[in-house]
C-alpha cells in the first residue's frame, strides 16, 4: 500500500506539471519540455534484483565514468529523458561485453517505441522507464546514425530497416531495484549503472547546479518542475552523493554529470523507478 501511495503522489504532482495546471510562474516552454519521466504504475510482475549485505561497512567510492564510452547526450526540447538515459545504459553494457557490436543507440528510435507502448506516439508526452526498457527488450535498438536525433521527427515512424537491425540488438536482461541505498550502491559496485526518475524542483535549475553539478535537498520555496530520468554511474560515501549522468549536454554541470544527495535519492516522494539493464 505504501508503494501505491508513493506512486500516486508522484503521478499527481508530475501530471499537474505536465498538464500545465501548476507550472511555476515564469517557467519557459523550452525549460518545461526538457523533462519527461512519467512514474511507472505498480506492477507486481517486475523482477527485483537484490544484493547481499557487504562484508565491510567502511566508506567507499565507485565511479564508472572512465568506463563509459558514450558522449553526453543533449535531449533538447523533447521530453525524451527516459530514452536518453536508457540509450546511455544500453551503450555502457555493449562496451562491457566482449565481442558485442558497439554503437550509439538511436534515442529517437527508443523514444518512439516508448510512446507506441503508451499509445501516445503522436505526442511529446514523455514516457515511463518501464515502457522504455520493455521497448529495447522487445523491439531492440538501432544505431543513431540510422535514425538520427532530429527533434522535429519525434512522431515519425522509423524506417523498416531500423526495426530489422534493432531486432538483433535487444536488452535481454533487466531488473528493477528496490529504493534502498545499499542495493543501489551494490549495483554500481558490480560495474553496472542504474536508471531512475526523480522529481525536479526549481532549485535544480539554479546556475550553481548548472556550473558545479552539485544539487541540494529541497529548499524553502522550491516548486515542482517535472519528472526527469537519468543514469547513475557512481557514488561517493565521503560526500554522500550518487554520481548521475544527465542529458543536457556536456556544458551543463560537471561535464554533463551531477551529484545527487543520498537523502534525495532515498526519499520515495522525490525519486522512484530504479532499473538496471544487465545484458544486451
Amino acid at each position: 500500500m505504501a508503494d501505491e501511495q508513493q506512486g500516486s503522489f508522484l503521478w499527481s504532482v508530475i501530471d499537474k506539471v505536465w498538464n500545465c495546471q501548476s507550472i511555476p510562474k515564469g517557467l519557459r516552454a523550452r525549460d518545461y519540455n526538457k523533462y519527461g519521466w512519467r512514474p511507472d504504475h505498480l506492477d507486481h510482475r517486475d523482477k527485483i534484483l537484490t544484493f547481499a549485505l557487504p562484508e565491510s561497512s567502511s566508506k567507499d567510492r565507485v565511479d564508472l565514468r572512465p568506463q563509459d564510452p558514450a558522449q553526453i547526450f543533449y535531449q533538447g526540447k523533447l521530453g525524451s529523458c527516459t530514452a536518453n538515459a536508457i540509450a546511455a545504459a544500453f551503450e555502457f553494457d555493449q562496451h562491457k561485453e566482449e565481442g558485442c557490436w558497439e554503437f550509439t543507440p538511436s534515442r529517437l528510435f527508443i523514444y518512439y517505441n516508448e510512446r507506441v507502448c503508451e499509445g501516445t506516439v503522436n505526442e511529446d508526452t514523455g514516457a515511463s522507464l518501464r515502457d522504455g526498457i520493455k521497448a529495447v527488450s522487445n523491439v531492440g535498438c538501432c544505431p543513431e546514425e540510422m535514425w538520427p536525433y532530429d527533434e522535429s521527427k519525434y512522431a515519425e515512424e522509423p524506417p523498416v530497416k531500423c526495426f530489422d537491425v534493432a531486432a538483433k540488438n535487444r536488452a535481454t536482461s533487466y531488473h528493477r531495484l528496490d529504493q534502498d541505498l545499499h542495493q543501489l550502491k551494490s549495483c554500481i559496485r558490480e560495474g553496472f549503472p542504474f536508471l531512475f526518475g526523480f522529481m525536479v524542483l526549481s532549485s535544480f535549475e539554479h546556475p550553481t547546479v548548472a556550473r558545479t553539478g552539485f544539487m541540494k535537498m529541497p529548499q524553502k520555496g522550491d516548486k515542482p518542475m517535472g519528472g526527469h530520468a537519468v543514469c547513475a554511474v557512481g557514488f561517493d560515501d565521503d560526500q554522500e552523493v550518487i554520481i548521475c549522468r544527465n542529458s543536457w549536454g556536456s556544458g551543463w554541470g560537471d561535464e554533463g554529470y551531477f551529484y545527487m544527495p543520498y537523502r534525495y535519492i532515498s526519499h520515495p516522494q522525490l525519486a522512484n523507478d530504479f532499473w538496471t539493464i544487465r545484458w544486451v
